[in-house]
C-alpha cells in the first residue's frame, strides 16, 4: 500500500530510438533509503497507458515483497555477497532465474554456500 506516498514525475528524452518504441521506468525510495525499481517497455501500436500501468503494477509488486532489493538487483548483489568473508543476507522477493544462475556460478567460482 502506497497511500500517502510522495510522487515525483520526471520526463526525459535521451535521444531518438530506432523505430517506434518507448518505456516507463519507476522507482520508490523507502523510508530507510532503499531504492526499489520497476519498468515496462512498449512497442509500436501499444497503448502508452498500458505501458505505465504495467510498470506501476510491477513496482507495487516489488514493494509488496518487503525486500531491500528488487528483482533486477538480486543477481547483482550475489557477486558481492560471495566475496564477503563474513556471512551475508538480504531480504528480497521470489528469486529470479538470473539470481538462481548467479548463485550457481558463485558457488562454483568462490565456494560460497547459500541458504535460500
Amino acid at each position: 500500500d502506497l497511500e500517502g506516498a510522495e510522487v515525483a514525475l520526471e520526463s526525459s528524452v535521451e535521444g531518438k530510438a530506432a523505430g517506434n518504441c518507448y518505456g516507463t521506468v519507476l522507482w520508490a525510495t523507502t523510508a530507510s533509503g532503499m531504492v526499489i525499481g520497476a519498468s515496462s517497455l512498449a512497442g509500436k501500436g501499444t497503448d502508452p497507458l498500458s505501458c505505465g500501468r504495467a510498470a506501476a503494477g510491477e513496482l507495487l509488486s516489488e514493494v509488496g515483497h518487503g525486500g531491500c532489493v528488487d528483482t533486477y538487483m538480486q543477481d547483482q548483489i550475489i557477486v558481492f555477497m560471495s566475496l564477503s568473508s563474513a556471512p551475508s543476507s538480504i531480504a528480497c522477493g521470489p528469486l529470479s532465474q538470473h539470481t538462481r544462475t548467479a548463485i550457481h556460478f558463485a558457488q562454483l567460482l568462490t565456494g560460497a554456500t547459500w541458504t535460500v
